[in-house]
């Protein structure tokens, strides 16, 4: 049983149990993105998932796991069990101090997941993800506030086949927040991250790759009204890529001796720029909310290479009824290589949707997306697809709820 540490013994958490379900057909019409030679097909998917919180004065907990059963009716090869787990665990030690802590494992494709991060291609290979992260906040005063966090992870690929390298990752964050007035946060943002790239195949003469930038920025937070609100930020950022090789040479060994050794070196590139970012919320009255986020930062993807990123997005949502919601979503991601042969992507993805209440446990949505990308290296290519989903979502009753 969950109790407040450092309050009254014997204080039990508000439990809550919140199980759901969902049950949803796909059409995809390229189902691994290519340029060439592509493929449509039916997935149908099977998705139970589950969230546990407690929530006691002090301490909140919360467990979530997903699995998703992915059946293909032509390409069997490519089924699969995609899941998602994460548990977290926030406390307020006192009214100045709190904490966050949470852990997190995924497996989904590299596919999917670039391309929801960065709109980049990538190949359809079973991804593993773990991480940990920690956050701490410290009120100094009333208007002033420090925050600081981490995380730490691992990505790797199981099937070899494809080529992807495994990496480890970790990053960090300082940030210095001023309340300056009800509407207006002014605040010193420092961030911090790596990632090392451990060789393609064993016989690779890349041996590894390290990745990593600081970037010192300035933000501010600004609430037009109950309403609207709006941050933005800019930071300058300084980029540094080590890249390890190794190759075979034949060495001379006196006094009449050869050998074969591999003799190992170090490339290092840098590379200087600048971030920006901004985001507005507006609630435009009670059935209609929009959100516009736009942001330049760095982004290396599942192959390492690295790439000033670009990006844009809008959702707006709006009820039709008590029972029915629309909903639009717009991204645009353009990304640029920082390292030597320049390669540029653009990528563009609008999804609409409609939600219609059933009953009180039961959801139907229908969705479509279209995707669309072009890929500069040493020729220009093209990819895009059309998705359509029907899906039923079933979320059973809360149990274990505290009255």
């Amino acid at each position: 049983m969950l109790t407040a540490a450092g309050g009254a013994p014997g204080i039990a958490a508000d439990w809550a149990f919140s199980p759901s379900l969902r049950v949803s057909e796909t059409y995809d019409s390229n189902i691994n993105f290519q340029f060439r030679d592509r493929q449509g097909d039916f997935i149908s998917s099977i998705k139970p998932s589950f969230l546990l919180t407690g929530r006691t004065e002090q301490d909140q907990v919360s467990l979530e796991s997903i699995i998703n059963g992915m059946v293909y009716v032509d390409n069997n090869e490519l089924d699969r069990v995609e899941t998602f787990n994460h548990a977290s665990w926030i406390r307020q030690w006192s009214p100045r101090f709190s904490s966050d802590l949470g852990a997190t494992f995924i497996k989904t494709t590299a596919l999917e997941s670039q391309l929801q991060e960065a709109g980049i291609r990538a190949v359809l290979a079973d991804q593993y993800h773990t991480s940990f992260r920690a956050k701490g906040t410290y009120l100094l005063t009333e208007v002033l506030s420090v925050t600081w966090g981490g995380n730490a992870g691992q990505t790797w690929y199981p099937d070899k086949e494809f080529n992807l390298p495994d990496f480890y990752s970790a990053a960090g964050n300082l940030t210095i927040a001023w309340k300056s007035s009800d509407f207006d946060t002014f605040g010193l943002d420092n961030a911090y991250a790596f990632k090392h790239y451990s060789a393609y195949l064993e016989d690779a003469y890349v041996d590894s790759q390290d990745v990593q930038y600081f970037r010192p920025g300035l933000y501010w937070e600004h609430a037009f009204s109950e309403t609207t609100s709006l941050l933005l930020g800019a930071g300058y950022r300084r980029t540094q890529i080590e890249v390890t090789y190794s190759y075979p040479v034949l060495l001379f060994i006196p006094p009449s001796r050869f050998a074969i050794v591999n003799k190992t070196f170090t490339a290092t590139t840098g590379d200087d720029s600048y971030d920006f970012w901004a985001t507005l919320k507006k609630r435009w009255s009670e059935r209609l909310t929009s959100s516009f986020s736009t942001g330049r930062d760095q982004y290396s993807d599942v192959s390492g290479y690295t790439y000033d990123h670009m990006y844009s997005g809008m959702n707006i949502t709006y009820a039709l009824s008590e029972l029915t919601n629309l909903g639009l979503d717009l991204r645009y991601d353009y990304n640029s290589g920082i390292e030597e042969g320049l390669r540029e992507t653009n990528y563009f993805r609008v999804t609409p949707s409609i939600d219609r209440k059933l009953n009180k446990d039961l959801t139907l949505r229908l969705s479509g997306s279209y995707q669309y990308q072009t890929e500069k290296y040493a020729s220009t290519e093209t990819a895009d697809r059309f998705l359509t989903l029907v899906e039923l979502v079933w979320q059973l009753p809360r149990l274990l709820a505290g009255k």
